[in-house]
């Protein structure tokens, strides 16, 4: 009785890692797990040891460090692969900044979940958009923060270093250049930059100290 063969069933080879592709993963807390997004990663081509990943770190951190690492790697004509935006930066400003530093370097980012691709059209718009957007936000910031100062201002409120110039001060220096003291000795006795009593003393004020006359 001749025997056959049993067929063996092909194995099913995993996802082509494409070399132009660089991942980065970021999950804010120490509890959560990136798996989820290497996983989608990988599927998409980036070669699992290619993934960069920041745990515990926070979308508006200013210092991430796997994200700095993953953006040496890359170089023009490569893609950075993340799996939402909001995963690379959660400002405006910061996402913008990245976004424009890429596009000069030749670098584009792609996300899985919004379909974007700076390659394209479409994320060359949303460059666009998140530039006036950012441009809103820092607008906006600025007018709060000034409507603020204004408000405390209103209700009595100094802003700025206090002045080292206290009216004390300023008996003991016009006595001192009356005397004829150099601004540096006295300066010394004050325990003040020179620099400091130039500001204050100079031109007439100056000739008018060392003639004994007292400012008002």
């Amino acid at each position: 009785m001749k025997r056959t063969k049993a067929k063996v069933a092909p194995v099913s080879e995993g996802p082509s890692y494409d070399p132009m592709l660089i991942g980065y993963v970021r999950v804010s807390t120490r509890e959560q797990n990136e798996e989820m997004q290497t996983f989608a990663l990988a599927q998409a081509g980036v070669n699992p040891n290619r993934i960069f990943i920041d745990k515990g770190v926070s979308g508006r951190a200013k210092v991430k460090p796997a994200r700095d690492e993953a953006l040496q790697m890359l170089r023009p004509g490569m893609t950075l692969v993340v799996w939402r935006l909001d995963r690379v930066s959660r400002s405006m400003i910061d996402m913008l900044t990245l976004l424009r530093q890429m596009e000069a370097d030749q670098i584009s980012l792609r996300s899985l979940t919004e379909y974007l691709d700076t390659r394209g059209a479409i994320g060359k718009l949303m460059i666009h958009i998140l530039g006036a957007f950012a441009q809103f936000e820092s607008d906006s910031g600025i007018e709060r923060t000034t409507a603020g100062i204004r408000r405390a201002q209103a209700n009595g409120k100094k802003f700025g270093q206090p002045t080292k110039i206290t009216p004390e001060i300023v008996v003991k220096v016009e006595k001192w250049l009356a005397n004829g003291d150099s601004v540096d000795q006295i300066a010394v006795r004050l325990n003040l930059a020179s620099s400091t009593i130039r500001k204050h003393w100079y031109g007439e004020k100056l000739e008018s100290a060392r003639a004994g006359i007292k400012s008002k």
